[in-house]
């Protein structure tokens, strides 16, 4: 968040692939966070553009961290950038 110029505060919203719904991990940051997860579906993320290339095409997806923050932000601010298993982008 530091290298977009942004706090933990100012996260508006979360999003990720229905398919991680299940994810206690996802559920838990959230929680701890005090913000809404939203679970985007196939359709939603793959009427967006993601900007970097991504390994969710294996399972039929253009990708998941940009094209969530494209589906509900304005505009892409942070490329996703991944932390060991957990990948990030973000928007406004």
């Amino acid at each position: 968040m530091n290298e977009a110029g942004k706090k933990r505060d100012d996260i508006g919203i979360m999003a990720t692939a229905w398919l991680k719904r299940d994810e206690d991990g996802l559920t838990e940051a959230a929680r701890s966070l005090g913000k809404e997860m939203v679970y985007l579906s196939r359709e939603v993320l793959n009427s967006e553009i993601a900007v970097t290339p991504s390994r969710a095409r294996d399972i039929g997806l253009i990708g998941v961290a940009e094209p969530a923050v494209l589906a509900l932000a304005t505009k892409l601010i942070r490329p996703k950038k991944a932390y060991g298993r957990v990948t990030v982008a973000i928007g406004e």
